[in-house]
């Protein structure tokens, strides 16, 4: 889709920047990012593009090309829907006392929403990097992903840093090594030659809010939380080994397997 002169279209002015937020894949490292492990997420080749400009009128829109649909500052919102995330991400500037200028902005995006590819975090990290120039807010990358981190975390998405970061940090032909304690990463290079990583589509979509996600940390935190009485010397999983997963005890009693 040709985003300028869609933005044209729908606001009567040129877009004055154009953001490219990559969806991702995680090589491995499922549920421990949150758990301050080592995962190794990259980005990819669908994206989410947004045109930005100032407002003609003195009033925020967003309109997504996706659902048809329009974000209106000041409109009810309801639960569920793409909207939550920008009438979240205004919810935390204002509350950080991070002034907002009213803007126009067009969204589309060929990420499969629900299919585990970072949709969101592409939205958040597109639209917090677009206000963020904007603005003067003067955040780097990292601020800027745990920012869009906090979005998802108010709405009920007690998620790890892997999404944002990837969607940020990513580079072509790079994987990235990312340390989740310490917030930094190295790069990996991935020249696959021939060899190509296929990602399939369960066909089951999901949202994380309403999914097992939470349930999944919930119970990894007890078990966590059980070795720890046992071992307290351990702070996180980092901190486990084999043998003391083999001295330890009650690990899952009245938890479900993860």
């Amino acid at each position: 889709m040709e985003m300028r002169k869609l933005h044209q279209e729908l606001f009567g002015q040129e877009a004055t920047m154009v953001v490219r937020a990559p969806g991702r894949i995680n090589i491995i490292g499922e549920h421990i990012d949150y758990h301050q492990g080592l995962v190794l997420p990259a980005a990819v080749e669908q994206c989410l593009q947004m045109t930005y400009g100032a407002s003609l009128d003195d009033q925020t829109k967003v309109y997504s090309s996706n659902y048809e649909e329009w974000y209106l500052e000041g409109d009810s919102v309801p639960d569920g829907s793409w909207k939550k995330y920008i009438e979240g991400i205004h919810a935390i500037a204002a509350r950080e006392g991070l002034s907002i200028r009213p803007y126009h902005a067009a969204i589309h995006s060929d990420l499969p929403t629900g299919a585990g590819m970072s949709s969101s975090a592409a939205l958040c990290c597109g639209l917090i990097s677009a206000l963020n120039l904007d603005n003067d807010w003067d955040l780097d990358r990292l601020e800027i992903a745990l920012f869009a981190q906090a979005v998802e975390h108010d709405l009920g998405v007690m998620c790890g840093l892997m999404d944002q970061y990837a969607v940020l940090f990513g580079q072509r032909d790079q994987v990235i090594l990312l340390d989740c304690q310490r917030n930094e990463h190295d790069y990996v290079q991935a020249l696959l030659g021939s060899y190509k990583i296929i990602l399939l589509h369960s066909g089951v979509n999901h949202a994380l809010v309403d999914s097992a996600y939470n349930d999944r940390r919930k119970t990894s935190e007890e078990a966590l939380l059980r070795i720890h009485e046992q071992f307290p010397q351990v702070s996180s999983y980092r901190d486990v080994n084999h043998e003391m997963i083999a001295r330890a005890t009650n690990l899952t009693a009245q938890q479900a397997p993860l």
